[in-house]
């Protein structure tokens, strides 16, 4: 009985590494990092980060929930839309919530000290971390994220050798005309 759950537990952990390398590697270093570097980098932002760091705690504790809430959400809602048979509607509605989340991801970098003063909050932080860097730890996460790192270099040189194809035949057109 102990095998078996074992195995359970295996799978159900396999499962769930499988979700966060996909959208960790994939999501999240192809769309929302750049859009969060766009972000960091918008003078803008920098009017705003000095707001923010002027709201009462409190206030700045329920803007990032939300943020929060409402960027989660839409991920499973997305994942829900996928798994019913809708992957276009679904994988529109995640990469739509990218934007959102480097957001909140760059809300939270700005707040972070003033969001860990509150006890629960930290608490909640660092258990979460601590169960990510265990994901990050197991050998299957690591043959995720090198499989995953195969695909892009893939990817990366057929998309090179596709536009170099292309950009051929657009000038053998052009000298044709």
């Amino acid at each position: 009985m102990k095998k078996v759950l074992k195995k359970l537990s295996d799978l159900i952990l396999a499962f769930w590494i499988l979700l966060y390398v996909i959208f960790e590697e994939l999501a999240w270093d192809l769309v929302a990092k750049p859009v969060y570097q766009y972000l960091r980098g918008l003078k803008l932002l920098h009017v705003v980060e000095i707001k923010v760091k002027s709201l009462e705690p409190l206030t700045l504790l329920i803007l990032f929930l939300v943020l929060f809430v409402l960027v989660e959400g839409l991920g499973i809602l997305a994942l829900s839309l996928i798994a019913q048979g809708s992957p276009i509607v679904g994988i529109a509605l995640y990469i739509a919530k990218l934007p959102i989340a480097a957001f909140t991801f760059w809300l939270f970098r700005v707040s972070k000290e003033i969001l860990m003063a509150f006890a629960w909050f930290k608490y909640s932080y660092e258990r979460l971390d601590y169960f990510i860097d265990r994901i990050k730890a197991s050998q299957f996460h690591q043959r995720i994220v090198a499989t995953v790192s195969r695909f892009k270099a893939w990817l990366k040189v057929s998309l090179g050798e596709f536009k170099q194809r292309v950009g051929a035949a657009v000038q053998a057109l052009k000298k044709s005309i």
